[in-house]
């Protein structure tokens, strides 16, 4: 009985494959709680950057927002509309985390995107075991991938993402 306890301790501890206060800020920040997708989403490759079409994003929420909220703030004209943010927590266990470029040698070893002629993944598929895929700030570096500016998450499967409430930014 012991022993279950200690792993029980290990797993709440360790938030690799949990994780919670994910953060939504839409363009225009108004939340309409009637768009936000549910179920299981149709995930596509995109031919020009190494990102999921159809995805949910979201970004791991931290004292300020989050750092897409601090992206977008100062990075894009609109950035200043973001008064409001949706605050979801995660139940899913399968979340790929991607920490680093061993992280993502890994993910494109069992997922490669065969029809990019570059060492993207293959998203379609991924989506097909996961409920997301998570890149983390240190795992920004890697040249493929150019385009995720920030720590974010892509959701392709909404049944394990909760909303827990609407917060002011």
């Amino acid at each position: 009985m012991k022993h279950i306890k200690l792993f029980e301790d290990f797993l709440k501890l360790n938030k690799l494959f949990e994780f919670e206060n994910q953060l939504f800020a839409p363009k225009g920040g108004e939340i309409d709680l009637d768009k936000i997708p549910k179920g299981k989403l149709t995930i596509k490759n995109d031919s020009n950057i190494n990102k999921p079409i159809g995805a949910f994003w979201t970004s791991t929420h931290n004292r300020r927002g989050s750092d897409w909220v601090d992206f977008a703030k100062y990075g894009f004209a609109w950035g200043g509309d973001l008064v409001s943010a949706l605050l979801l927590k995660s139940k899913s266990r399968k979340v790929l985390h991607i920490k680093n470029d061993r992280d993502y040698q890994k993910a494109y070893e069992q997922f490669p995107n065969d029809d990019s002629g570059k060492e993207w993944l293959d998203w379609e598929s991924l989506s097909k075991k996961y409920d997301a895929v998570h890149i983390s700030d240190s795992a920004l570096y890697n040249d493929n991938l150019w385009g995720w500016d920030v720590d974010s998450t892509a959701w392709f499967n909404m049944q394990n993402l909760e909303i827990d409430k609407i917060i002011d930014l």
